[in-house]
């Protein structure tokens, strides 16, 4: 099978986008080899393409669009494509049943000749406007064998340049089946950046309250992260729209964006669901480990997905990007997610009764959006092919967007709308609190705060005197040279020591009189006592006010 040229590799990257202009090189011992496919509209398009061969080659240009009575588009091309088919029997489907040939060897197509790296080159034009019954995918691709030959050889490999301008009346160079994807982007990202306005005075509500949990903070983060996303979609979809180029760095950015919100939501589902920070302070340590396994099992499989649909697909078959192993593994990973919410919420529930009405409410909303995946690839059985890329995008787009609206409003103090069913009960200072191995609890929030306090002054104070401490080892430096010296001599005061006198011993009635202890006023000696007392209270006690 002929080698996949470059520019196909590249289209790889974003995904299922298909390119309005695309080039490349094949080369191979090939006689037949796959180009590209683009989904024209039904009211009608254009194909321009341009073609660079070696002079005595006799290259065609085969377009197939097919139906052939088959339920799918892509497996009448996959037989076509993946079939024991020699290059002769795919030109004679595209001449006479599924498709037109092109022969860029005629007159009709040549437009010239020219060298390329010391190589007489043949350069070909095809310009024709196309026109269908209905929207359709048309699968490109090139062969190099001769229908007249009456040799026993008549096929040689595929040595061709080319580039495609794909153009449809009404949309550009936009494909069919990614029509809706640019109006969908624009819309989504406005209310985006409202959602994200009202986000902010959401959380501005809850750290007044103290109530600003981290299951909260996971949820605002992927609000973030989609919004995010969604401009990249944007300014992705706007270039391509105006140029027909596929930007593969802002649609690389937007799949890296998409999956860390896709994560933290996740995450976020599952911590609320084992009742964390709405009934639960701490989850047991079974529970974590539970909850850590299947996080990073969910994350590995998501990007596998990712990486094996940007590079270990066919792009000749490739349909969307579900239709894969690691797309399979991740539909069963939302279901079993699904089983798992289900049962989390009965147990929770069974507990603590009095947050029932917040369950119900988040089961029900959270349920929709991880079976929405599931919904998604079961529908596109039923579906025409070119309906899937925009229909993906839309609705999982959409439904992620009502996700985030629905659950910033759970967490909304006074809610117009779910006011009674707000989840938190306890504190952020309470989330810090814990239980000592008696059972009594813990310090009050005052207390906390007031060592938080007492904390900070501290850190303020060592800092100064490590600053003092510099300054002061400077100082001591520059007015006393002599340090050195110091340290192995002592030095003695300056002057002459004043002579020493001779004091006579005082008599026995002096001495007596030196030792007799004056006895205290009356009124002294309450003022002793008060001060004894004080300072043995200070001494004993244990509790801070």
């Amino acid at each position: 099978r002929a080698a996949v040229t470059a520019a196909a590799a590249a289209v790889l990257l974003a995904g299922p986008a298909r390119a309005g202009l695309s080039a490349g090189h094949v080369r191979g011992s090939a006689s037949w080899a796959y180009l590209d496919r683009f989904c024209f509209a039904e009211t009608g398009g254009h194909l321009s393409a341009e073609f660079l061969f070696p002079l005595g080659s006799t290259p065609t240009l085969q377009a197939f669009f097919l139906d052939g009575g088959q339920s799918s588009e892509f497996n009448s091309w996959a037989s076509i494509y993946g079939g024991n088919l020699t290059c002769l029997q795919r030109f004679a489907i595209a001449r006479d049943t599924s498709g037109a040939v092109f022969d860029l060897g005629s007159s009709e197509y040549r437009a010239g000749q020219e060298v390329v790296d010391g190589r007489v080159m043949v350069r070909a034009v095809v310009n024709t406007p196309v026109t269908t019954s209905r929207s359709r995918y048309f699968f490109f691709a090139i062969g190099n064998c001769n229908p007249a030959c009456t040799k026993a050889y008549c096929e040689s490999g595929v040595d061709v340049y080319w580039s495609f301008n794909f153009t449809n009346a009404e949309i550009g160079y936009v494909s069919q089946d990614e029509s809706t994807q640019f109006s969908t982007a624009w819309a989504v990202l406005v209310i985006y950046v409202l959602l994200s306005g009202y986000t902010k005075t959401v959380r501005d509500q809850l750290l007044n309250v103290r109530k600003y949990h981290v299951t909260v903070q996971l949820l605002v983060a992927s609000i973030a992260l989609s919004t995010c996303r969604v401009a990249c979609d944007t300014i992705a979809f706007t270039e391509f729209r105006s140029s027909g180029e596929v930007s593969h760095g802002w649609l690389t950015l937007s799949l890296l964006l998409g999956s860390m919100a896709d994560f933290l939501l996740v995450l976020m589902l599952a911590l609320i669901m084992k009742g964390w920070t709405i009934v639960r302070r701490k989850i047991s340590a079974n529970g974590r480990m539970r909850l850590a396994v299947y996080f990073v099992l969910y994350v590995c499989i998501y990007w596998t997905c990712i990486v094996y649909w940007t590079y270990g697909i066919d792009p000749a078959v490739a349909s969307y990007i579900y239709d894969t192993w690691p797309g399979y593994l991740l539909v069963v990973c939302r279901i079993l997610l699904f089983v798992w919410i289900v049962r989390a919420r009965r147990v929770t529930i069974n507990k603590y009764q009095v947050k029932l009405g917040f369950y119900n409410k988040f089961t029900s909303f959270v349920s929709v959006w991880v079976l929405c995946l599931p919904m998604q690839v079961l529908m596109y059985s039923f579906m025409s092919e070119y309906l899937r890329h925009k229909v993906l995008y839309s609705i999982e787009t959409i439904a992620l967007l009502v996700t985030h609206m629905v659950l910033i409003n759970l967490y909304k103090p006074n809610s117009m709308f779910f006011g009674s069913s707000f989840p938190f009960h306890a504190t952020t200072t309470t989330m810090l609190q814990g239980r000592g191995k008696s059972g009594h609890a813990g310090v009050s929030e005052n207390q906390l705060r007031q060592a938080a306090e007492i904390s900070r002054r501290i850190k303020g104070g060592i800092t100064v005197l490590q600053g003092f401490a510099g300054d002061l080892s400077s100082f001591l430096h520059e007015i006393d040279p002599a340090e050195s010296e110091l340290i192995t001599n002592d030095e003695d005061l300056p002057g002459t020591l004043p002579a020493r006198k001779e004091v006579t011993k005082p008599g026995w009635k002096a001495r007596a009189k030196r030792n007799v202890i004056p006895r205290p006023r009356p009124s002294e000696t309450p003022m002793k006592d008060n001060a004894m007392m004080s300072s043995r209270q200070v001494d004993d006690g244990s509790d801070l006010a």
